[in-house]
Order: C-alpha cells, then structure tokens, then sequence
C-alpha cells in the first residue's frame, strides 16, 4: 500500500476509508513509513508522533466500525513545530529552545483530535520562526529542501509542512503566517495554502512571533482540504464549497497587469496568462488599482514583527540557552535592546493607516489577484545568497501590505516554468475567508495544476 497517501486528497482517501479499501492504522503505518523514508532527507520533520498517530487511528477504525463518519477520521497529518503537542518539545527550529515536552495540546491541534484526525509528525521551520535571520534556511534540522529540486530551498518558515504535503508525506499540514511564512513554501513547494483572517483560528498553544500579526493557516493539496480543515480548526459552520464556487461568477476579481507581464520574471508569462484566463472563466476578471504607493509596507511590517519577536523570546534572552541560536545576526538581534518603543507605536499608527487603505481596495472588486513569491526567481539554492523580494509597484507589495491589514489569502499553485512551481494569489477583505476559498476551488475545479506532484524519485 506505499501509494495509498501519496498524490490523495482528504476526500478520496475518506473515500477509501469508508469503503474499507484500507484502515487507518495502515494509513498511518504507510504515512510514517514515508515519512522516516522521505521526511529525513528533505529536512521536513522534527519529531515524529507515530505511536500518538497509532492510537488514534485505532479509535478511528473503531469509530468507524460503529457507522461513524466525519470528513477527518483517520487523516493523518503534521503541524508546524511551533504548535504544541502534549509530551513532545516546540522548538521553533532552534537549538536553543528549551526542550522541556509541553503538557497539554494547542486548541487547534485538540480540535483536529477531537474529530479523529492523526496527528503523524510535528514538521520543521526556520529557525526562530524567521526572526532576525540573516540566512532564513536556517534551521535546527538542516533547510528545508524543495521536493522538487533538493538543491534549492522549500520557502519559509513553514518550508517543513509544505514539503511534506507536495512529497506525499501527509495530506495536509499545519502552518503559520506572519510576514508571508504560508505563501512563500505554498508557491516554491507547488502545494494550495490558506491564510486565514487574523483571528479567525486560535493561536492557544502557538508559541508567538509578533502576537498581532500571527496565523495559523494550512497547506494542502487543494482549496477543497484546505476548507475542510479551516472549518475544523476555525470552528465556523461548514460551508458548502460546491455550491459557493457555482456562484463566483458574479465576483469580480481586479488585478494590475504589470504585476504578471511586467514585474514578474519573462518566463512565467504564459502560465500567468493562462492562470488569468482561467480566473476569467469563472468569474469578472478587471483590471484595477494597485496597492496605495504612500506606504513602506515592508518598513512598517518589519518594526512590527522585530519589536514584538525580540519580546516573543523573553525566556530565550533571559536564560542560559543563547548561544545555541545557530544564526549569529538572530543571536545578536536578541542579545540586544528592544526596538525603540516610539519606532514601535509609530509603525502601529501606520498599521491602522494602512488597514484602512488597503481595506478600500474592495470598495470596487470582491476580490484581488496577484502572483505569490514570483521573485526571488529562480527558487533560492541552499547556500547561496539572496536578496529580498523586491517591491515594483502594482501589488507586489501584497505580502507585508495584506499582513498588516490581517486580510485572509488563499493560495495555489498555476504550473511549472523549467521544472519548478509557481503560484498566484487571491486577497479578499477580512471575514471573506470562505468566499476567498470559493473562487479558488472554482479555478481549480477547470484546471489541473495542484495535482502536479514533483517526481518521487527526487526526494529519496
């Protein structure tokens, strides 16, 4: 049964599942053994909880046995090391993280066991959930390697849990967002991504990088998953995503076309364009302003998450674990002062500003279009310097400017450009979490690019 996770989404292997094709126990026996055969050399895993994910499993077929059903019984799945999962260690993808094993389970990780789901391995992250760094591959189990080509980098800080699910580890993962750590492993691995609203998912239990700015999200292997679990870990009413992608066809989706035929790389115009076509053909595509270009939006997001992370790590800084913090810019950053508190109240200023401004942008479309992390192209090798993504107008500012804002994301992958995956994104205004994820499963519904799978033997 060495295929039966591998390429499957939540539905098909429920689908599985209840038919009595397999059970969950060889599920899980099949999903662990990928993982200790594949996890390992992508740098993707940081504790595996297999006897945890066994007995869950046995409860499911149990439960299943008696005639119940529920979308995730017997799923397995990973989070994000940042997620506290009782007996084991949050290490942040650091050393210097107490490894003391946490007592009790973070709400989002309690709300996935209570409907049966099986929680298979808790997936590595840039060191200190990227604060500070100045080599973001950083990390206590090595950088995260791309499925696709191990040479380069799977994105941070979630690369552990968006590798897992583009290699067929699990069908989906846990992850977290405060300055583009969804978006950028979601578009580099090739997988679907979520950024909820800020709120709307608990973060009890979710060891903080900038409190005011952080979100627990999910990667997955299509909008459709991606839903199925946000309803879970969100606690919202389940939605019925069918029928809401029926319905886009009255959302009109503004864009700014120098964002994909100008200030993206020349390469990725023909999967752009066909993406753009594809939008267009279940909904109002038009063009539309961009981002207002009156804010430094990565500026203000910076001071924010510094000032908060530099707070954040308090027992860090405070104990006698410092200098295992492998990065040295990220271990002087933290040995230092905090970020002036005035510098700090000013970029919160500016927040307010900008949440309104950007917030206007919907006074005209439902929703905005944009790519996700086109640059830096190609995907950044390990061990090679990069520069930042560089900011050109349009909305290529969309990752600081829509964080700061606290505006949900849905993100999806459009194709392959020389071997790699590239993605775009859809922004929508605060709450439209579920209407996001509608015209995203509409597109995927007429295409076939989030089933591409990097070839197995790459990651062996």
């Amino acid at each position: 049964m060495s295929t039966a996770v591998d390429g499957l989404t939540i539905a098909e292997l429920g689908r599985l599942l209840d038919a009595g094709a397999l059970t969950a126990q060889e599920l899980v026996l099949d999903t662990c053994a990928r993982i200790e055969s594949i996890g390992g050399p992508l740098n993707a895993v940081a504790t595996s909880t297999a006897d945890r994910a066994m007995a869950s499993a046995r409860a499911a077929d149990e439960m299943r046995g008696l005639g119940m059903r529920s979308p995730l019984l017997g799923i397995p799945y990973g989070v994000k090391d940042i997620i506290d999962v009782e007996g084991t260690a949050t290490t942040c993808g650091s050393a210097a993280i107490d490894p003391a094993p946490k007592r009790r389970d973070a709400a989002v990780v309690s709300r996935l066991e209570r409907v049966g789901a099986s929680l298979v391995a808790k997936f590595a992250l840039a060191e200190l959930i990227g604060l500070a760094a100045s080599d973001p591959t950083t990390s206590m189990v090595g950088p995260a390697y791309n499925p696709w080509d191990r040479s380069r980098w799977a994105g941070g800080s979630s690369g552990g849990s968006a590798a897992a699910v583009a290699a067929g580890l699990v069908p989906f993962a846990l992850g977290s967002e405060t300055a583009g750590s969804i978006g950028s492993p979601a578009a580099w691995c090739g997988v679907t991504g979520l950024r909820p609203s800020y709120g709307a998912v608990s973060v009890d239990g979710v060891a903080p990088l900038a409190p005011t700015l952080d979100k627990v999200g999910v990667l997955a292997r299509s909008v459709e998953d991606c839903a199925v679990v946000f309803e879970i870990v969100s606690g919202t009413r389940p939605a019925n995503l069918e029928a809401a992608s029926a319905t886009v066809t009255s959302m009109s989706v503004g864009y700014v076309a120098t964002d994909f035929d100008g200030d993206a790389p020349a390469e990725m115009a023909g999967r752009h364009a066909d993406a753009l076509a594809a939008i267009g053909h279940v909904a109002r595509l038009v063009e539309s302003p961009g981002l207002p270009t009156r804010f430094d939006y990565r500026a203000t997001l910076d001071t924010i998450m510094q000032a908060e992370g530099w707070r954040s790590f308090e027992a860090l800084r405070s104990g006698d674990r410092l200098d295992l913090v492998g990065d040295d810019h990220a271990r002087t950053f933290l040995a230092g002062g905090p970020v002036d508190e005035a510098r700090y109240r000013a970029a919160l200023r500016e927040r307010s500003t900008v949440a309104a401004a950007v917030g206007s942008m919907f006074d005209h479309v439902d929703a905005v279009v944009t790519t996700n992390f086109a640059l830096p192209w190609p995907i950044p090798a390990i061990g090679e310097p990069w520069s930042p993504v560089p900011i050109r107008g349009g909305n290529t500012a969309m990752v600081w400017a829509s964080n700061l804002a606290g505006l949900p994301a849905v993100f999806i992958p459009v194709g392959l450009v020389d071997g790699l995956p590239i993605g775009i994104q859809f922004v929508g205004p605060i709450g439209s979490d579920h209407r996001l994820m509608a015209l995203a499963h509409a597109v995927q519904k007429e295409t076939e690019w989030h089933r591409q799978r990097p070839p197995i033997g790459n990651v062996r």
